[in-house]
């Protein structure tokens, strides 16, 4: 969801990028829906002034009709112009846009920005503080879907990641150490599998020993970090699937399918992941148990990358808040329902 302290960090950066005597007026869009904090614009739109601090920012609640008809756009603007016209009389407002020579909008709206337009050419009424009575080319840019963070942002939720990682290393775990304790053979071809840094069969017991010594050493959940060279479960399938082609993965599947052995009845009503629809090998999986398996292997997969990457964010860009927000909620929702199932079986 976007708040307004990230239009506020948005608005900063892309004027920091930019030529303000080229942009001197340049209007925002936000749709603040009911999701968003209930959808009340008026409390959106108050905190915008105390962020921006001697930015010159202007909010503008959306209460009338437009920004429908791509060829009215600039009647549109204007009546924004008329309706802040008081507002932007105001001494001490003007002198801060006179001595900023650019005013930002933030037009909050109920819906999202309809138009494909993104710029008109915008007559400025004759007691605007910049460039009064002339013609400007008006930017609209929409940041209901734009705003960026880091993907270290509070919105990517990656300490409840990492927590959902930890509780899925010991689930899978246990249930490898009970079916093991059944039968060896039916966990042998997954262990074989895992522990990609040695040339020989590990014993299972020493797997397991290793394994558990990792994970009772974990004090704070919210900081696990699964790794290959640890020798979790979670650890190793991440860089065992990182390493191998889609088309390979098929046989990871089956092996963790196999050593794990959890049924069609268990899985019965898990909705399967984004990630497995992104990361399908070239022809389908059959079976309900091998599709679950694969869709746990390359969601891991995801949600160690992302845990790694909001690690290094600063390496990376920035991405759309609600982007980054919806793969982590998608995350979580999949994570959350492997251990489940896995408790179940």
């Amino acid at each position: 969801m976007v708040r307004p302290h990230h239009v506020v960090e948005e608005i900063r950066r892309r004027r920091a990028g930019s030529d303000d005597r080229q942009d001197p007026v340049r209007f925002y869009w936000v749709a603040v829906t009911p999701e968003d904090d209930g959808g009340d614009r008026d409390r959106f739109g108050r905190p915008l002034l105390e962020l921006a601090g001697d930015h010159p920012l202007v909010p503008v609640v959306l209460r009338m009709r437009g920004f429908e008809d791509p060829n009215a756009v600039a009647n549109d603007l204007a009546a924004v112009l008329e309706v802040c016209g008081d507002e932007l009389r105001g001494a001490e407002r003007r002198q801060r846009i006179v001595g900023s020579g650019f005013v930002d909008f933030v037009l909050i709206a109920r819906r999202d920005f309809p138009l494909a337009a993104t710029s008109s050419p915008l007559l400025l009424p004759d007691w605007f503080p910049l460039s009064a009575g002339e013609n400007v080319t008006a930017r609209i840019e929409d940041l209901t879907w734009s705003v960026g963070v880091p993907l270290s942002a509070p919105e990517a939720h990656v300490g409840e990641i990492k927590r959902l990682l930890c509780e899925l290393d010991r689930k899978l775990l246990g249930r490898i150490r009970e079916v093991g304790a059944r039968d060896h053979r039916r966990v042998r071809g997954l262990v074989d599998r895992l522990p990609l840094d040695r040339k020989e069969s590990i014993p299972f017991d020493d797997f397991l020993s290793a394994a558990q010594a990792v994970l009772d050493a974990v004090k704070n959940p919210r900081d696990y970090r699964p790794s290959a060279k640890s020798g979790t479960v979670v650890g190793n399938l991440w860089s065992l699937t990182g390493r191998t082609h889609p088309d390979g993965l098929r046989k990871v599947a089956s092996s963790l399918a196999q050593g794990i052995q959890v049924g069609a009845g268990e899985i019965e009503g898990h909705e399967e992941s984004i990630m497995a629809v992104l990361g399908r090998p070239s022809s389908p999986i059959r079976g309900a148990e091998l599709r679950w398996a694969f869709d746990m292997i390359v969601t891991v997969r995801a949600a160690c990358q992302l845990v790694t990457a909001a690690a290094h964010a600063d390496e990376y860009s920035r991405y759309p808040v609600r982007l980054v927000g919806s793969l982590s909620r998608e995350l979580q929702r999949s994570l959350d329902g492997f251990v489940d199932v896995l408790g179940r079986a």
